[in-house]
């Protein structure tokens, strides 16, 4: 098998993106969204690709021209954190590739001067839960039936 790359995303990456996500099992759809959302409206897509790589920064996992993982963070208010979201293609779950996109997310998000990243997920996104324990997060609040993370940025 090919190497998976990772890099910023790109306004060109919106078909790949749309097709990234109609390939995800309605279950990862859901933990993505924390609401059945089988198809990427064209606001979205926009969204999700049109970014500045300050206040908002994406990353993709690309392999043989194919998305198979994607994340990003939003800057939160006028703070120095950010919110960030991560989903890796089903078949690509569970071998180190969601910590190899919130590495990337984390290291931009320092050079960029962020100091914090949340990351919110359900109780029962184990895989998520998972991801988060395998960076050494096991402190976490809950509220509003939704499981909050804060990750330190590493320092630049």
């Amino acid at each position: 098998m090919s190497e998976i790359d990772l890099r910023a995303i790109r306004p060109e990456d919106s078909d790949a993106l749309a097709e990234f996500h109609e390939r995800l099992s309605p279950e990862s759809q859901y933990f993505r969204y924390f609401s059945s959302h089988p198809h990427l409206l064209a606001r979205e897509l926009h969204r999700f690709t049109e970014v500045d790589g300050h206040d908002r920064a994406g990353v993709v996992a690309v392999l043989d021209d194919r998305i198979v993982g994607w994340a990003e963070y939003d800057r939160i208010g006028d703070s120095t954190d950010v919110e960030i979201a991560v989903v890796v293609d089903d078949a690509f779950q569970e071998h180190g590739l969601g910590t190899r996109l919130v590495a990337w997310l984390a290291d931009h998000a320092a050079s960029s001067g962020f100091t914090t990243l949340v990351a919110n997920t359900l109780p029962d996104n184990r895989r998520m839960r998972l991801l988060m324990h395998d960076l050494g997060l096991t402190a976490t609040t809950f509220q509003d039936g939704v499981v909050r993370v804060c990750i330190p940025a590493p320092a630049t």
